[in-house]
This record gives structure tokens, sequence and C-alpha cells, in this order.
């Protein structure tokens, strides 16, 4: 039987492949209506990262790194764009509700207008009640449709046969309409059939997270906070005043914005500037360039982050 550390090792360091072009463009920039969007859940943060790159067929994410952020990668596989959305441990019993609460988030943004399936990483094992009743809680939050949209992924030999039926494994198989694939490194075809086969299954539509629809809500609450705080012009304090004449005395622009509620409105200022610019197809002829300033560098942070809606940057 191949364990994990085997099986990783049949794959080539993927920073020493040629990379393909990767998208890191928010995802509410892409019209593409062909994108294929997949969320990876599991425990084991080096085998979502060989799926992940096995999927795009590219070294996108590095699977000796610890990621502690949603990382959101798009390829094109096959003249076909596929959105990959992999989580940090959400698994982990220790994990803060605020932080489960904010990768959560994060992932239902990443995957926006929503993902067309979940691949469970597990390993039988491996696998315990706990982490069992977790991804149970994980999906629920954001849907009660979850599982419809699910199948687990494992990437040993599989050993159904030789677990009892109520072993942990069995029992999220069976939640996921007994949709289960043992993942071998040559066969990425039938792995993509099958993920195309939920997709068909779904009617071709994607799951649309109740998670979402909740901060979509704070976010347009949080638009009309600062439309509100820009009228009497409390956001700004003396020092910002006098930094916003000298930089519009240079001839610029600029965009007022509270630091909590960037998310939304910011996002579609630069949004518009991105769409000002010269576009051929899908590929940006130039590309936007963003530098951050400021005391702060858990904020400026933040900020990427925000931009790129994904973990670019550690806090």
């Amino acid at each position: 039987m191949a364990d994990s550390a085997s099986f990783r090792d049949e794959v080539s360091d993927p920073w020493a492949q040629r990379r393909k072009s990767v998208d890191l463009l928010p995802p509410r920039m892409s019209e593409s209506p062909t994108e294929l969007r997949i969320v990876l859940l599991g425990k084991n943060g080096s085998e979502k990262s060989v799926v992940g790159n096995f999927i795009l067929e590219m070294g996108a994410f590095d699977p000796i790194y610890e990621q502690s952020r949603c990382v959101r990668v798009v390829g094109q596989v096959e003249r076909r764009s596929i959105a990959v959305i992999n989580t940090p441990d959400l698994l982990d019993p220790h994990i803060s509700l605020d932080k489960l609460s904010e990768e959560l988030h994060w992932c239902v943004t990443l995957s926006d207008p929503g993902p067309h399936v979940f691949l469970l990483v597990l390993q039988p094992e491996e696998f315990t009640q706990q982490e069992g009743d977790r991804i149970r809680k994980i999906l629920n939050t954001l849907s009660e449709r979850s599982f419809d949209y699910s199948m687990v992924l494992t990437t040993h030999e599989d050993k159904r046969e030789h677990m009892a039926e109520d072993h942990p494994l069995n029992q999220m198989v069976r939640a996921c309409r007994g949709r289960q694939h043992l993942m071998h490194l040559r066969d990425h075809t039938q792995l993509i059939a099958d993920v195309d086969k939920i997709v068909k299954e779904n009617g071709g539509d994607y799951l649309t997270c109740d998670v979402f629809e909740d901060a979509t809500s704070d976010m347009v609450q949080g638009k009309e906070e600062i439309h509100r705080s820009k009228t009497d012009g409390s956001l700004k304090s003396s020092s910002e005043e006098e930094l916003g004449k000298a930089v519009l005395e240079q001839g610029a622009s600029v965009q007022w914005y509270n630091f909590d509620t960037f998310t939304e409105v910011g996002l579609t200022f630069l949004k518009g500037k991105v769409e000002e610019q010269s576009w051929s197809g899908e590929k940006c002829v130039s590309p936007l360039r963003i530098v951050l300033l400021g005391r702060s560098d858990d904020k400026k942070k933040t900020v990427g982050n925000m931009i790129l809606q994904q973990g670019a940057f550690p806090g």
C-alpha cells in the first residue's frame, strides 16, 4: 500500500515544472460561463496541494508549505477554465470559531458565485468520527444541499471492503450519495469525468452558499455606512486631508475607504479601473499593478489579501 510520502514522491517537484498561465484576479471578474469551481476540504494539507496540482496539471500549490488561508488558483486545462479553492485544515479541533468563520467566508468568496464540487480529501486509516462530524457541520453551514455537490477522494489503496459499515469513511461516502474516487496520478481524465458527472447530476448548476448570502448582506450594509461617513467627512482625519491634498496636487485621484468595510466598495472601484484597461479575450494586455503604502503591516497584508481574494500575504 502506498503511503502519503510515497504518493507525493511520485509527483515531480511542482516548482520545477513550467507553469501554465494562472489567473489571480478576483472571481467576480471572471465572466467565463465554462469555469469549473472545485473546493478541496480535508485535514492533510500536503495531499490537498497534490490533488490541486493534479487537477490543474501544474505546480500551483506547494505541498511542503502548510497554508493558513484559503487560496484560489485558476488554470486552463484542455482549453477549459478550472478554479481550485484549496482550504487550510478546517478539521483541526483547536481552530477557533472566529478563524473557522473567517475561512468559510473566504472559501465562499473565492468560489463566488458558487462551487460546483466539494472534494473531500480523506484517508481511511486517519479519518475519525470527530472529523466526520466536523465536515458535516462545515458543509451544512454552507448549505443544506452541500452533500449533493460532494465526493470523497482518497489517494491510498481502497480498504473499504475491509472496513465496517459504520466506519467514519463509509458514513461519509454514503453522505456524499455514494460518490468516491481513488486517485491515481496517471488517471487525470477519470477524475475530471467524475467531477463532471456531479455537475451533470446537479443540472450544471453551482451551489449557492447560505454564508455568501449573509456576507453579501453585511457588505451592502457596510457600503451604506461608508456612504454616510463620506457625506459628513468623518472618515478623514486632518492628516488624511493633508495627504489627500498633496496627492491631488500631483494630478492623482483619492478614494476614501473605511478599512473594516473596504472589501465590497474598494474592490468595486478597483474592478472599474481594471475594466478601463485594454483586454483581448480573457487575457489582460496591460496587467493592473498596485502598490500598498502605509504604517501598519498587518492592515496592508489584509488589504492585499482582500484585493486578490486569497491568502497571498500570511498574517
